[in-house]
């Protein structure tokens, strides 16, 4: 996936050394199908129901062939997750792009928000794609890769990726430098 790219990721825990990665969406900023990496597709299963080594690796793919990377908080979260992970996988870890973490254009002092977290500015901007509720017991389904839990999982990290492209067009004129 070329050009900017808005990415987010979902884990089994807060932690790259204690949990993995179960689904990752990767949206064009402008124009483009998301493109879903899931952990229970078959090209990605392994002996191991928690092995994230394949979908990781394909993971750091696409985001190096990306010129900007786009995410919410992850800067601090994702990127650090993914690196653990391809680590654990006997990988490199992803070579540096330009990176925008919209978290940071959503503060003072751009704006005065009670929290910088994604579903608050979700629900301020009014954006069509709203954040689906966390269920704990279907996360923990999610992380057997049951299908169902997977399929809300999924969809849920769907719409927080559109929604990254929707607020990005609110957020980016508090763009001053982007940083590697």
């Amino acid at each position: 996936m070329k050009g900017f790219v808005c990415f987010d990721i979902e884990t089994t825990d807060l932690k790259g050394n204690f949990g993995n990665i179960i689904a990752a969406v990767l949206v064009p900023l402008y124009g483009g199908k998301p493109k879903v990496l899931r952990l229970d597709d078959p090209m990605y299963r392994q002996p191991a129901v928690y092995d994230d080594g394949l979908l990781v690796a394909d993971l750091a793919k696409e985001l190096e062939e990306a010129t900007c990377w786009i995410g919410w908080n992850s800067k601090l979260f994702d990127i650090a997750f993914i690196n653990t992970r391809l680590i654990h996988a006997g990988e490199p870890p992803v070579e540096k792009r330009m990176h925008i973490d919209l978290m940071y254009m959503a503060r003072r002092p751009n704006i005065a928000l009670h929290s910088s977290r994604l579903e608050s500015v979700m629900d301020f901007l009014d954006l069509k794609n709203k954040k689906s509720k966390v269920d704990p017991a279907i996360w923990v389904r999610a992380k057997e890769l049951e299908v169902d839990a997977m399929n809300y999982v999924v969809s849920h990290c769907v719409a927080d990726t559109k929604a990254l492209v929707e607020a990005f067009e609110y957020l980016k004129s508090f763009i001053g430098t982007i940083h590697r």
